[in-house]
């Protein structure tokens, strides 16, 4: 039987001893539900006001993009951890009793820059945890500093390096990676659209992860990859890429970044390419789809937490949704222009809420109780659904740290992205490459 333990809203489910996964998400699944039944309106309406969080803060640092090409994820990344922040230190008691302070450093998008940014967060701004950044390149950066200066570091990106060995025991990762994503849709897409696939991707680690493990699992399940097309960071123009799609593909499996997806969608749609169009919703995020509707009409896009709330319609979402100001089609409440990136800025509401279990579950006092922390965090199986965690249940992983959510699979449909298939956690599971826990903690 699953012991459950509630502190400050926040469900999380915890066992002694080991569990399977396949067991976890079984008990776990029943468990979220009650939860989303119950709802967060029960719980506000019956819990007392806490008294205002003591002196002596538990800083957090947090790297956001809020220049060069991930500017549009570190603006809604920094509007949530804000919000996500004033609503712990004004209705939560902050962390264990004690207000969260809040450092911003702007990564600039660039690797350089960001691991500067994250030794000054610990070094000069003395962050006893550090929310960290979303591009791999920044992250890779980063995660060294995390190690040497002993500072817990939850990694906001998706990227499957760092999860694989290319991280290290004091780093977690609350968002899903690439490796679970691809896992999770490769059946659907074998079943429903096709067996015979073109890849274009971007020409740098983001798109390796794709091209190896998509060619991969297709492969291992029968499918064939006629085509891998890398496109540069940099390109303007989509042409030469497109025009290298093997004729006989039933699908462009596609996963192309930044500014340029209004030149790629346009070129792509005017190709004449008949066949089917599976993405992932970081080529549009932050993107009205309206305004790419007739280039991108039946288009797919996975996603790991719909933009639209009636793609996922629950209590907890509703109730995060007016924390962080977001409407129901998933745009800025004060200006339906300002389109969020709603698919990937839960994940820095969802480490704040990680790091607040972690203190007051596993009595950290200072960063002298850093292997107090990881070795708790360690001891869970997952994240039951909550205020804390809107997407939904996760699954956290023990040895490689990283966490396992549900996805889903949209359609663009007269102009809007609409759920049309929700896969369970357990689609996306893999047996990871590393042990973290096999590094020793001082």
């Amino acid at each position: 039987m699953q012991h459950l333990h509630e502190t400050r809203g926040i469900h999380m489910s915890e066992e002694s001893g080991k569990i399977s996964r396949r067991r976890f998400l079984k008990v776990g699944a029943g468990v979220a539900a009650a939860a989303a039944a119950t709802g967060i309106g029960v719980y506000f309406a019956t819990r007392p006001t806490p008294p205002p969080p003591e002196q002596n803060p538990i800083t957090i640092g947090l790297q956001a993009e809020l220049t060069g090409i991930g500017s549009v994820y570190g603006a809604w990344y920094k509007r949530v951890t804000q919000r996500g922040v004033d609503f712990m230190n004004n209705e939560m008691g902050g962390i264990a009793d004690r207000p969260i302070k809040l450092v911003i450093e702007d990564t600039a998008t660039d690797a350089a820059i960001g691991a500067r940014k994250v030794r000054k967060l610990i070094l000069e701004e003395k962050a006893d945890f550090i929310n960290g950044a979303l591009f791999s390149n920044v992250l890779l950066a980063s995660v060294p500093a995390a190690k040497e200066l002993k500072t817990v570091y939850f990694a906001n990106s998706e990227d499957y390096g760092v999860v694989s060995g290319e991280g290290n025991r004091y780093i977690f990762q609350t968002i899903t990676d690439v490796r679970a994503q691809v896992t999770s849709i490769v059946d659907w897409i074998l079943g429903n659209v096709g067996k015979k696939w073109s890849m274009i991707y971007p020409d740098y680690a983001f798109g390796y992860y794709h091209r190896d493990w998509f060619s991969r699992l297709l492969e291992e399940r029968g499918g064939r990859v006629l085509e891998k097309v890398p496109v540069p960071a940099d390109a303007t123009d989509f042409l030469p890429y497109i025009s290298r799609v093997d004729s006989q593909s039933e699908g462009i499996y596609h996963v192309i970044v930044g500014p340029g997806i209004f030149t790629f969608v346009k070129q792509l749609a005017e190709y004449g390419f008949e066949g089917a169009k599976f993405g992932f919703v970081d080529s549009i995020e932050g993107v009205d789809t309206e305004t790419i509707a007739d280039s991108t009409e039946g288009w797919w896009f996975w996603e790991a937490f719909p933009r639209r709330l009636s793609g996922y319609d629950t209590e907890f979402n509703r109730e995060y949704r007016e924390i962080v100001g977001v409407d129901a089609e998933g745009a800025a409440v004060e200006d339906k222009k300002n389109i969020s990136v709603f698919s990937h800025m839960h994940s820095v509401w969802e480490s704040l809420f990680a790091i607040k279990k972690g203190v007051e579950e596993s009595g950290w006092q200072s960063k002298a109780d850093n292997k107090k922390f990881i070795e708790y965090m360690e001891s869970l199986h997952g994240f039951d659904e909550g205020i804390g965690f809107p997407a939904g249940s996760k699954q956290l992983d023990a040895e490689n740290h990283q966490a396992f959510g549900q996805h889903f699979i949209s359609k663009i449909e007269s102009g809007r992205l609409n759920v049309n298939v929700r896969i369970p956690v357990e689609k996306s599971l893999y047996e990871p490459e590393v042990d973290y826990r096999e590094e020793a903690l001082d």
